[in-house]
């Protein structure tokens, strides 16, 4: 049986059965880990194939500097944050998730951006932390609270002012 560097090596030497050992190898521990990280069975599929095909890809280059699943938990979890600014990235930008948007909704979506960042800048300081805090931090009530020393339910009535002003200031923004 070869070890993970010499099946590595043999990899980048283009021997292809020495990486379907490498996967057989780590299948299930990258799947779980990638599962565990983003919660969606599909996903971890795709993620952990693109885990193995960027080793694959880079196996000519490697050094075994470390133990071999040392680089490849790396690679794994590089691959799980790219992912997850790419769909953050895409969610940001609207529901269109196509790599090359259309023209109108480039422009729609900065228009949106921008009035959503002017909406913001009017907001009392206490309200725009806690919507800051809240929709883009993913903060907790509880966790807000501690930070503005005040009560969750404090923090549910600044957001629901901030709501009520920002519903005003963004209505032709908002879906009929």
């Amino acid at each position: 049986m070869y070890s993970d560097h010499e099946l590595m090596r043999m990899t980048g030497q283009g021997d292809v059965r020495a990486f379907e050992q490498l996967v057989l190898r780590y299948q299930d521990q990258v799947w779980r880990l990638v599962y565990r990280f983003i919660n969606n069975k599909s996903d971890a599929e795709e993620l952990a194939q693109e885990s193995f095909l960027k080793i694959f890809r880079t196996a000519g280059k490697y050094k075994p500097s470390a133990q071999f699943s040392t680089f490849l938990y790396r690679v794994v979890v590089n691959t799980c944050l790219d992912h997850t600014r790419r769909k953050k990235t895409n969610q940001d930008l609207g529901e269109h998730t196509d790599e090359n948007p259309l023209p109108f909704e480039v422009v729609e979506n900065r228009e949106r951006k921008d009035a959503v960042q002017r909406s913001l800048r009017v907001l009392p300081e206490r309200q725009k932390m806690a919507v800051v805090l809240y929709y883009f931090e993913d903060f907790s009530f509880r966790e807000i609270a501690d930070h503005l020393d005040t009560t969750p339910k404090g923090i549910e009535r600044l957001l629901a002012r901030a709501r009520r002003t920002l519903e005003k200031r963004l209505k032709n923004f908002l879906p009929d």
